[in-house]
């Protein structure tokens, strides 16, 4: 593989394009939008990237990495390509033929109950963490937690087009309710029509 999701949350691997070798995706928090992109302290960052390279860590980027089997020993990582590398905090991958066309679509998990990463947050934290050390009183931690942005966004469905790319289709295919999937066990109903 020439590189890798940098935390890589979840995974699945199945044979997504139908040519007999299984492919794996793997998932990682890159935001779809570039406002949150810039709301939030990501992974990514040049010189850190340059230093972790420089001693022996591997090429890793925090986003999703749809890695296609070659079928000599090597993947081509193809998720930008595809239209799957930016699904937010994810949590959760399955490949499965969603629209019973023969071909295995996407399903992504996210959400994150307290966003830690929120660059508004940051600096509210040490501002609390400057004024605590100056003599202010001490913020009380459950203070501090409510204080924390949440993100709750739907899950993402992919529909997979049969030439290595991929459609969104969460709104249309119905799963637009807002949920946070990480620790938590999501019901999908099951007299649900198949998708045309």
């Amino acid at each position: 593989m020439d590189e890798v999701s940098f935390y890589s949350m979840g995974s699945d691997c199945a044979d997504y394009n139908n040519d007999g070798l299984v492919d794996l995706v793997t998932l990682d928090m890159l935001d779809e939008s570039n406002h949150a992109q810039k709301m939030h302290s990501g992974a990514e960052n040049f010189n850190k990237f340059q230093m972790l390279f420089q001693k022996g860590f591997y090429y890793q980027y925090s986003r999703n990495m749809l890695h296609r089997n070659n079928g000599d020993g090597t993947f081509s990582e193809i998720g930008q390509a595809a239209g799957v590398s930016n699904t937010s905090w994810s949590w959760s991958a399955l490949f499965s033929d969603l629209d019973n066309d023969g071909n295995k679509d996407l399903f992504v998990t996210n959400g994150y109950k307290r966003d830690f990463t929120d660059m508004d947050f940051i600096k509210y934290k040490v501002n609390k963490t400057v004024y605590e050390r100056q003599g202010g009183p001490k913020t009380d931690a459950t203070e501090l937690l409510e204080k924390m942005p949440s993100i709750s966004s739907p899950g993402y469905i992919f529909q997979n087009n049969g030439n290595n790319t991929f459609t969104q289709k969460t709104w249309e295919w119905g799963f637009d309710e807002n949920c946070i999937s990480s620790g938590q066990r999501m019901q999908i109903s099951t007299t649900m029509e198949p998708w045309t």
